[in-house]
């Protein structure tokens, strides 16, 4: 699976652009959330998903063409540092991603870390009144206490843990905070997106209580 995967990946690759579309121009054939739509302009998406997919180059080396793997890095790398302050959140969570791969070379993580931390400063938001909000609290980029952005947000991370654990439902599942129900699409469609979305954030969320030795008794 893996392998197909990766083939995947190349095969949808953009060489010219060094870049792959953010969802494919079939995605208008089935039902989805409205802001899910194809935009042939693949420049918008230089920051969603291509740095995190340069992350899988180095995880599965053997799938991957050398080249595609260091023009990707060069691009992603000169796209960050001339980046503004301001960058969309999951823009960010791609490069936290790509600078937390364990194979990443280490010159390449150091090239692109100071202009995260200072991007992270700019977008993560440290109010936890704004947690409940669609947006991107500190947990979101910190994976656990081994992440290279910890000491930016040591001080609220305890609060944001304790955020998650109580906005667990009494039924056990974590509730997304975005709907495309009531919008043009098909309601039965939304009803199996969210029960799915409610099992991905239910993994998720355990998995960094676990990390941060957070899981209730």
């Amino acid at each position: 699976m893996i392998q197909k995967a990766c083939q995947y990946v190349v095969d949808t690759y953009d060489d010219v652009q060094q870049a792959w579309h953010i969802v494919p121009a079939t995605v208008s054939d089935a039902p989805r959330a409205p802001w899910w739509t194809f935009d042939a302009d693949i420049t918008k998406h230089y920051g969603n998903p291509r740095p995190e997919i340069a992350g899988y180059l180095y995880d599965f080396p053997a799938y991957f063409p050398d080249d595609m793997r260091e023009k990707l890095t060069r691009a992603v790398t000169d796209y960050l540092l001339v980046h503004d302050d301001e960058m969309e959140m999951h823009d960010i969570q791609c490069y936290v991603r790509l600078l937390e791969t364990e194979n990443l070379p280490e010159a390449s993580r150091q090239a692109m870390l100071p202009r995260m931390r200072v991007i992270l400063q700019h977008n993560v938001a440290t109010d936890p009144e704004k947690w409940s909000a669609y947006g991107l609290p500190p947990l979101a980029v910190v994976s656990s206490p081994d992440s290279p952005f910890y000491d930016l947000f040591a001080d609220v991370i305890p609060a944001n843990l304790q955020f998650i654990i109580d906005t667990q439902t009494e039924d056990g599942y974590w509730q997304p905070a975005w709907s495309w129900a009531g919008v043009d699409a098909d309601a039965d469609a939304w009803a199996q997106a969210e029960n799915g979305w409610r099992g991905v954030l239910t993994v998720n969320n355990l998995r960094t209580l676990a990390r941060f030795d957070a899981l209730p008794d």
